[in-house]
């Protein structure tokens, strides 16, 4: 869930509509598709569908809303167990391999993501954990303590993993 697995190129024509060779930064994710097509068609968005329209962004037009954040998380086995989290808040990153501590980078000057800064940059690293937690309706943060980054368990985890245990 590193830039290479979450950044992918998005492209999209409609002669008349987007302007040949428009390039932006915007930041979207695959749930944006949904509220997208719903707008151009017209019809109302699913009540299940999160994401938001991207037709100011493709048409050009003022008025294109954005994320507070974007969040993912890798589960694997059965039960589904989380793995790993990411969160992206604009040019910040955090990345979380279970149990381990949260990396954090600046995606404009380290796009690669080959240098964590979580130590210089607390207040992010704080943000970026009540953001997981909101993101999670408060059930799930799996890594390790800002304070302590290697020992210290933080006690929000996932209820889940609190019965398992």
């Amino acid at each position: 869930m590193h830039e290479g697995g979450i950044r992918m190129p998005f492209l999209a024509r409609w002669p008349g509509t987007i302007a040949v060779g428009r390039n932006t930064d915007h930041i979207t994710a695959l749930w944006d598709i949904v509220p997208t097509v719903a707008e151009i068609l017209g019809q109302p968005v699913p009540s299940q569908a999160n994401g938001l329209s991207l037709l100011p962004e493709l048409t050009g037009t003022p008025g294109q809303k954005t994320h507070d954040f974007l969040y993912w998380e890798f589960t694997k086995g059965n039960p589904q167990k989380i793995f790993s989290q990411a969160l992206r808040m604009g040019k910040w990153k955090a990345y979380v391999d279970v149990g381990q501590a949260m990396e954090l980078f600046n995606l404009d000057e380290d796009p690669f993501e080959k240098n964590d800064i979580a130590g210089k940059h607390l207040e992010m690293i704080q943000r970026m954990e009540a953001a997981i937690v909101k993101a999670t309706g408060g059930r799930k943060l799996v890594c390790l303590s800002r304070n302590n980054r290697t020992t210290e368990s933080l006690q929000i985890m996932s209820k889940a993993s609190l019965k398992s245990s």
